[in-house]
């Protein structure tokens, strides 16, 4: 079920790129998307938005469950969303008939 939710949310490239970063080992790349979502959910509950400050969390809280390449690669991707949150939220400007 996270998959799906995970391509839901992130889509199939964001899955690809992990599983390139998992060496395309699928069990390892569900892990992978696991700590992701836990992640994801520690951020939230703290209140970390800035960009240094979740490349900091992710380092000192994952570094011994993630290697460079899988924590490059989540790193990217949420850049990548942060960057398009906008337009993922639909604020883009509105006008009133």
């Amino acid at each position: 079920m996270f998959k799906e939710l995970f391509l839901l949310r992130f889509g199939s490239s964001c899955e690809t790129q992990i599983l390139e970063a998992c060496e395309w080992d699928e069990d390892r790349a569900s892990q992978v998307m696991d700590i992701f979502s836990e992640f994801l959910t520690v951020c939230s509950d703290e209140g970390i938005v800035r960009k240094e400050s979740i490349s900091k969390k992710l380092k000192s809280d994952f570094a011994d469950v993630l290697d460079e390449y899988e924590s490059k690669a989540i790193l990217e991707i949420l850049e990548h969303s942060m960057k398009n949150a906008p337009l993922l939220m639909g604020t883009e400007d509105k006008y009133d008939n």
